[in-house]
């Protein structure tokens, strides 16, 4: 699933991550201290993912770094924007592909 709304961009993020890393569900889920279920439910979108848990998905993913001193300790590196390049072009693809499945929709009279 690619996200196709900004509400769907963790669970996306999420599931890429696992990818790049081969990690499976218990895997991650064990690192960042959640449930296999609470992971497997966050990527489908039925819960919430909270800061708490989303933080350490991204550092340990190395898409987020703490950088000190500095007024914004938040700091989005190289990876970070190539992930979201990799969402943009899987949204524009799921867009395409779904403007060409409603084109072969048959008319209903």
């Amino acid at each position: 699933m690619t996200p196709d709304r900004v509400d769907d961009l963790p669970a996306a993020l999420i599931r890429r991550v696992r990818t790049i890393t081969g990690e499976t569900q218990a895997d991650l889920a064990k690192r960042v201290g959640i449930s296999r279920p609470s992971l497997s439910n966050i990527e489908a979108g039925r819960q919430e993912i909270s800061l708490r848990t989303w933080l350490p998905v991204l550092l340990d993913a190395g898409l987020l770094s703490l950088a000190e001193p500095g007024p914004n300790p938040l700091v989005f590196d190289r990876q970070m924007d190539r992930a979201l390049q990799a969402i943009d072009a899987a949204v524009g693809a799921l867009q395409a592909t779904r403007q060409w499945l409603e084109s072969a929709r048959p008319q209903v009279p």
